[in-house]
């Protein structure tokens, strides 16, 4: 008869590269890495050609090997090219005047067949020789207007997405010379006596093609909103690309707006590095597929959201009646997340009829945001604060006034209306509310303008509200209309 004691353990096997469980291995792995689709114009400056050809490999050596990258260049036509074919430059080319549905992206692209749909390429690692010899494609700008179908160009990549990687993080990267002028989507024709629209046209409604152009990104927006997908705008052109009919897609996903007048500027050069940066433990500085959730005690009600958000349509019993904004949801969706996000989140005290809140009492708010690291991991952060009830009226409201937080919030109000109305009341709205401040809070005798005080946690307010008032964010002379977008993108 044999004992077997418990003190006596038979030792693992090393866990080398032979004996390691498959578990542990990367092909294995639930954890990926977003794809990474530049998608460029191909008519461009020589200078601007040699500056893409150089910057997007670059890029490829900042993200994982693992990561999957591919490349589409537009033009008359769209061209989906196959960097893991070796023989030949090879590439699907789709018709840039030409409007394609899912399923027809899909079927061109081959993409039907359950076989060729599982096929998953390798990573960035394995383009390294064939990445490089499709950006000879990108050629000069000829002398005309040359012919952009950036709609359609954006239509299949967002296609192409959804049928191999549906509902994963992945960065689409435009990288626009020139405006939209070829088929869906397009901003002006490519004749060279038809200028493109000024705000003076656009409030005059003379703009043939904006209406329907706006229609087309913001189908798009929402296409690659609802998979998880981000859009990056870079425009290198002295005139205008379409931002402001194109704002839609960053504000649906939370994308990068990049303006200047050529890519061989250091302002898109250093830009676009900025993208890429990573962690003190070597990941890039980013986020996907975020949703940001928000919860309250009785008391506390929630408005609503500014910010590049969806709306994820949680009514729970912490939303308020009150809208702004985002709102009619307690929980939203955030394609991209990084260190640098920011979001406004507005609350209103709701307490029963005739019912006073008892003295000391609190209210307490959660946020719980819940992504996928670029490292392929999902994370999770909860964050509870407190907040003491007062009485209207109460010093102690005074007393916590934070000046420079209450000017970003009214900011984002002002940025907001402005953007979906043109009235000139918008404009006026931040002085109306600082005169309602002031005349609650300031201490001043009737007709004596003299008598006027500010506390020190109201003074520099007022500073706020009228540089705000004067700035590019609400002001629109001396701007073009893509310039207004841009200013509009920056500000949250």
């Amino acid at each position: 008869m044999h004992v077997h004691s418990l003190q006596c353990r038979r030792p693992f096997s090393p866990t080398n590269s032979p004996n390691a469980p498959p578990s542990s291995t990367h092909s294995f792995s639930s954890c990926s890495s977003a794809p990474d689709l530049p998608l460029c114009g191909r008519y461009l400056d020589e200078e601007d050609r040699r500056v893409l050809r150089k910057a997007i490999p670059v890029s490829f050596g900042h993200i994982p090997p693992y990561a999957l990258v591919g490349l589409i260049t537009f033009g008359t036509m769209t061209q989906v090219h196959e960097l893991g074919y070796t023989e030949c430059s090879k590439s699907y080319v789709f018709c840039g005047g030409k409007e394609y549905a899912s399923k027809q992206i899909q079927d061109m692209l081959g993409l039907s067949s359950p076989a060729r749909a599982a096929c998953r390429p390798g990573g960035v690692s394995a383009y390294r020789h064939t990445r490089v010899p499709s950006m000879q494609s990108l050629a000069c700008r000829e002398r005309q207007v040359s012919l952009r179908c950036t709609g359609v160009a954006l239509s299949v990549t967002v296609g192409l997405l959804e049928t191999t990687y549906p509902n994963t993080g992945a960065r689409i990267m435009l990288f626009a010379g020139g405006p939209a002028t070829e088929g869906p989507g397009m901003v002006v024709s490519n004749e060279l006596k038809e200028p493109i629209r000024s705000h003076r046209d656009i409030e005059q409604d003379s703009v043939k093609h904006y209406k329907r152009a706006v229609k087309l990104y913001e189908g798009l927006a929402k296409w690659a909103s609802n998979n998880g997908y981000i859009v990056n705008l870079f425009a290198g052109c002295p005139d205008q690309v379409g931002l402001l009919e194109m704002k839609s897609l960053r504000n649906f996903t939370n994308g990068v707006i990049v303006l200047s007048d050529w890519f061989a500027t250091s302002n898109f050069q250093q830009s676009f590095l900025c993208i890429f940066n990573k962690d003190d433990q070597d990941f890039l500085e980013m986020g996907f597929n975020a949703t940001f959730d928000v919860q309250t005690t009785k008391e506390l009600k929630v408005s609503g959201l500014i910010g590049h958000v969806i709306s994820a349509g949680k009514k729970s019993a912490c939303v308020g009646e009150t809208e702004i904004s985002i709102g009619q949801t307690s929980a939203w969706r955030l394609n991209a997340i990084t260190p640098r996000t920011s979001t406004a989140v507005y609350f209103e005290v709701a307490t029963p009829a005739r019912q006073a809140l008892q003295p000391g009492s609190r209210g307490l708010i959660q946020f719980v945001t819940h992504y996928q690291h670029s490292s392929g991991r999902q994370r999770l952060r909860v964050t509870t604060i407190a907040r003491n009830f007062a009485e209207s009226g109460s010093p102690s409201i005074a007393a916590s006034f934070h000046q420079e937080a209450a000017a970003i919030l009214m900011a984002e109000i002002s940025v907001f209306k402005a953007e979906i109305n043109d009235s000139p009341d918008v404009l006026h709205w931040p002085d109306c509310m600082l005169i309602r401040l002031c005349q609650k809070f300031a201490d001043y005798r009737k007709e004596d303008p003299s008598s006027f005080r500010l506390s020190d946690n109201f003074s520099i307010y007022p500073q706020f509200m009228f540089h705000l008032r004067r700035s590019q964010f609400l002001q629109v002379f001396n701007n073009s209309p893509d310039e207004t977008a841009f200013y509009g993108f920056t500000y949250p």
